[in-house]
């Protein structure tokens, strides 16, 4: 049997690259990386990497501000 685990740090910076790649700043990028993998760590599935595809849409959609400041 194979063991086709990812680590977590790995998964994480697969994340944070396809949030950049879709135009996320590297602060964002790294902060929905990591608790989108800590939810999947702690068995929150439900809001985990499963939902990577909902914020790119999002972001896709303008309805995540990009870059993020926090004067707004």
């Amino acid at each position: 049997m194979t063991d086709n685990r990812v680590r977590a740090e790995d998964l994480e910076a697969y994340v944070r690259a396809i949030m950049i790649a879709q135009g996320a700043d590297d602060a964002q990028a790294e902060s929905v990386s990591k608790i989108l993998v800590w939810s999947d760590l702690v068995g929150r599935a439900n809001y985990g990497v499963l939902r990577l595809n909902i914020h790119l849409q999002q972001l896709e959609q303008g309805a995540i501000s990009c870059p993020w400041s926090p004067t707004l």
